[in-house]
């Protein structure tokens, strides 16, 4: 295997480390971002950029929304005077 990019950093009393600027940019990642260490049966060690987690419920409500809104009678409209009261 031929190595992209290699480079050291130390372990601070913390159990931290700087994830070097040529890796970063490597991955893709930058400042506020996510990295993933995946560790194998050998192991060696992988760091990965963290792919984005998604959640079928949150990703469904805009197409629900829609849908709710095209039959005409649109739950969600009623559902914010119900929450504006609830303060």
């Amino acid at each position: 295997m031929t190595a992209l990019v290699r480079e050291r950093s130390k372990i601070t009393a913390k159990g931290q480390s700087t994830v070097a600027k040529a890796v970063r940019q490597a991955l893709g990642v930058s400042y506020g971002g996510e990295i993933d260490f995946v560790v194998d049966e050998g192991g060696r060690v992988s760091l990965l950029a963290a792919e984005t987690e998604t959640d079928p419920v949150i990703d469904g409500f805009p197409a629900f929304l829609a849908g709710d809104m095209a039959r005409g009678t649109p739950i969600a409209s009623r559902l914010v005077p119900a929450i504006s009261r609830r303060g």
